[in-house]
């Protein structure tokens, strides 16, 4: 994967075109001697990460004011593979992208299809892969991620979780192993998070502290026990389930009498409100007919009066058929309610028995009634306590199945450990040639933390500023330049003002780079895309024929990505 050429349309910036091998886009000096930050380095790298599909809300282009960047559509040549690409997209409509592949033209109506697209395009048939986009983000390295970790390439501010996808991708590891153990871990945090809510809700849900839940629940079954025993002691317990039973009976014949009472009275209101409807008036009949038989003459053979009679017989067979169902509706209601005032006296009597102080059933009713509560506290307390062990159950499950991925990560690394051994011999070989010694150690190990895995890259001096940038660079380079990872590395890498570190180390770095790629074998099959700012360390030890071979576009503040001085727009007003 090569990028090619960096352009819009219509032009409010000057192409940028990139070739094989190394090319470097400078911020120079200028007469007014301002210093070069802010002229569009790390604009023009956005820009290419606009056009690769990165989330519109994640770039500066979206901070740009529309009057700035207009109707403009941002263009991006490029090669995949044996595919010629152009990338265009907007900033008006930044997920439609338009992508043209060796002249087809292909119009995507949402990101999520077009990044699918690019996916295929790179990895064609191959399984257990990253998506392109975060393949891409240790490979474009933009000046925000402060280069502080080799894992994760992301502004810092943004705190994006560490994706190793896309470096266990390079080294040959099994990516798909990683998505699962990553779901795992989500699955115990979910069921831990449960578990916690369980402890801090406990009082609300059962009445106990959660440490006293198990405790009261015991209890409860011996309070249950021995209400259970003291209800079984009344000699009337046979009579009292008789009564019990002929309550409820009445209970649900008062129910089915009342819902059939509800149901008659509505059919009485709508056969009152059919029967005062207003029939038609005779009058009209008459006019109506006057009007046809007037204008359909002889067809027309029956009389006015035979009309009016057949109507007449229409209206009083209706009225006698509602006359006699409203008898019949008022009668059964009569018998209903006479049947629900027996069941009244009946029910009150019997329940009167029970309710009564001086009932016999009273001190069993009491019993009962405690008996029942004990059993609903005690229900609601087992109910708890089940659902936190099943919990707990699926979070010693979870670890289980966690610690077994573990297993199989690390078999796979094991596995692939020439493969890291090669790495670290390209590392100690560009660690020789810039640190002047062999001070160096990279290894992948598993952790049991959320990372899963731990990339080790051990330098002289560890901990300061500069170094955390170059154990970067010297990964990013060493990944780069390994002939035996070029079938998994896109071939390209972008550092955006990485050299923002000591000048010693700096002119170290530089020397090395312009001495890797004066071979010409290596311009061939690499591209290395860097910009720098002259006024952060002298570039004198390059030979100027030398830069500006290399320099592929220099800005100034008077000479600027955009041409014009602007304003971002504030994140939060967007």
């Amino acid at each position: 994967m090569k990028l090619r050429k960096l352009y819009s349309e219509p032009p409010i910036f000057d192409p940028i075109t990139f070739y094989d091998g190394l090319n470097i886009i400078l911020g120079d000096k200028n007469n007014t001697k301002d210093k070069t930050n802010g002229v569009g380095k790390s604009l023009a790298i956005d820009f290419i990460n606009f056009c690769l599909l990165k989330k519109f809300n994640e770039c500066r282009v979206s901070l740009i004011p529309t009057n700035v960047l207009k109707k403009t559509t941002i263009c991006l040549d490029l090669q995949i593979k044996e595919h010629n690409i152009t990338i265009k997209r907007s900033t008006r409509f930044p997920n439609s992208p338009i992508i043209i592949n060796n002249e087809e033209k292909i119009e995507f109506n949402n990101l999520d299809e077009a990044k699918n697209y690019l996916n295929y395009l790179y990895f064609n048939d191959e399984s257990h892969y990253p998506s392109l986009r975060s393949l891409l983000g240790p490979i474009i390295r933009e000046e925000s991620s402060e280069f502080k970790s080799l894992e994760n390439p992301y502004d810092t501010n943004k705190k994006i979780p560490v994706d190793y996808s896309p470096h266990l991708y390079f080294f040959g590891l099994n990516t798909e192993i990683y998505k699962k153990i990553k779901t795992t871990i989500k699955a115990i945090l979910d069921a831990e998070k449960i578990r916690r809510k369980f402890k801090k809700d406990a009082i609300e849900l059962t009445g106990y502290e959660f440490e006293d839940a198990r405790v009261a629940y015991n209890n409860l079954n011996l309070v249950i026990k021995k209400l259970k025993e003291d209800i079984n002691e009344y000699d009337f317990i046979t009579n009292y389930e008789e009564l019990k039973t002929t309550i409820l009976k009445i209970e649900s014949d008062l129910k089915l009498n009342r819902s059939e009472i509800a149901v008659l009275n509505h059919e009485l209101r709508q056969i009152d409100s059919f029967s005062n409807e207003p029939y038609i008036d005779e009058k009209e009949i008459s006019e109506t007919y006057s009007i046809y038989k007037k204008s359909l003459g002889d067809l027309i053979h029956r009389e006015l009066n035979e009309v009016l009679t057949f109507k007449r017989k229409i209206d009083n067979f209706q009225l006698t058929l509602l006359t006699k169902r409203k008898e019949f509706i008022n009668k059964r209601i009569s018998t209903i309610k006479s049947q629900v005032s027996a069941l009244e006296k009946l029910y009150k009597n019997k329940i009167s028995l029970i309710d009564s102080n001086d009932g016999v059933f009273s001190t069993l009713k009491i019993s009962i009634q405690e008996y029942q509560n004990k059993l609903d506290e005690q229900s609601n307390l087992l109910s708890f306590i089940r659902n936190f062990d099943q919990n707990e159950n699926k979070i010693s499950q979870l670890k289980l199945q966690k610690a077994n991925e573990l297993l199989i990560i690390n078999e796979n690394i094991e596995v692939n450990r020439s493969t890291i051994q090669n790495f670290e011999s390209t590392l100690l070989e560009i660690h020789g040639a810039v640190m002047d010694n062999f001070k160096c150690y990279f290894n992948i190990e598993t952790t049991n933390t959320n990372d899963v895995y731990n990339f080790i890259l051990r330098i002289a001096d560890d901990g300061s500023h500069s170094i955390n940038r170059e154990k970067v660079f010297l990964y990013d380079i060493s990944l780069l330049t390994n002939n035996n990872f070029s079938s998994r590395h896109p071939g390209f890498l972008i550092h955006d003002n990485i050299f923002d570190m000591d000048q010693d180390t700096s002119i170290k770095n530089l020397s090395f780079i312009f001495d890797y790629f004066s071979d010409i074998t290596n311009t061939f099959s690499k591209q290395y895309i860097l910009t720098l700012s002259v006024d952060k360390f002298d570039l004198s030890f390059i030979d100027e024929d030398t830069l500006n071979y290399v320099v592929v576009e220099k800005f100034t503040k008077t000479k600027k990505f955009l041409k014009k001085d602007y304003s971002e727009i504030s994140p939060k007003k967007k």
